[in-house]
């Protein structure tokens, strides 16, 4: 799919290429980093999903590691704060900023998460400012990935306001959690 999106839907005009990338059996994170390196990594967190292939949850963070393993000088990891082993990845490096987000910890944290009839709200802190996030999407889990985005638009300038009216326009995947009127 990499390839494919590379090769047939990337337009000159584009100016930020978001691509995932999964696995299912070690080795398979660096194949996707020799096709294209992360400039800017995103770690959400070291669970159990395809624990028959991998064997542990520390051969998974490995292989996930290898996202900012495979940084360069000045590249970005954006890291999950409140998962243990997230957290510590590329802590010995120096030369790559690491920005970490999460509900207990971390640079970017979420507080006082609520639902009501039209979604959630929660209210995010970064650096000195404070934004309430309103969003369709439900879930403390949203809330982390949402923290995550969050980091990653900060590192690109954007203004916390800004990211704030954006959530409230996202839609949640059909049948994930979705907030039924």
């Amino acid at each position: 799919g990499i390839c494919k999106v590379i090769n047939n839907d990337l337009q000159a005009n584009h100016q930020i290429l978001i691509l995932e990338m999964g696995a299912r059996y070690e080795g398979n994170i660096q194949e996707l980093c020799n096709i294209d390196k992360p400039d800017v990594s995103v770690v959400t967190n070291v669970g159990v999903a395809h624990l028959e292939t991998f064997g542990s949850q520390e051969v998974i963070a490995n292989e996930k590691g290898t996202l900012v393993d495979r940084l360069e000088s000045g590249d970005v990891a954006v890291l999950n704060a409140d998962d243990p082993r997230v957290s510590e990845m590329g802590r010995d490096r120096s030369e790559i900023e690491r920005i970490l987000t999460g509900l207990n910890n971390g640079g970017i944290t979420a507080s006082d998460i609520s639902y009501n009839t039209s979604g959630m709200s929660f209210k995010v802190s970064l650096e000195d400012q404070t934004e309430t996030f309103q969003t369709k999407l439900l879930g403390a889990h949203n809330a982390q990935n949402l923290l995550l985005a969050i980091g990653v638009a900060h590192y690109f300038g954007l203004r916390l306001k800004t990211m704030a009216i954006a959530a409230r326009k996202i839609e949640p995947i059909e049948h994930r959690l979705e907030l039924k009127q």
